[in-house]
């Protein structure tokens, strides 16, 4: 039965959602010279990302920071600063 099935998925997925980390005042300095970091001097940052099922990863350098909206951008796409877990420039540049 696929209904029970898609059920039963379902509630696993409910049932395995990840809890936020939260970054202490030292962390948050740390992310947010890496985020500056890699948009001033052109830098590729490794960025992990927070999302409640699965383990997100963007890596690249950053185009944009809009301070007001607390957000970032990496190859065209925005990114939460709130939703960043870690972020350090990569040790070598290609």
């Amino acid at each position: 039965m696929p209904e029970h099935r898609e059920a039963h998925n379902e509630l696993m997925r409910l049932n395995s959602r990840k809890q936020r980390v939260i970054l202490d005042d030292q962390e948050e300095e740390i992310v947010y010279r890496a985020l500056a970091e890699s948009y001033q001097l052109k830098k590729t940052v490794n960025v992990e990302l927070f999302d409640e099922y699965e383990d997100r990863r963007v890596i690249g350098i950053v185009e944009r920071v809009d301070m007001q909206l607390n957000r970032f951008k990496v190859d065209g796409e925005w990114f939460d600063v709130r939703d960043v877990i870690s972020a350090n420039i990569e040790a070598y540049e290609y």
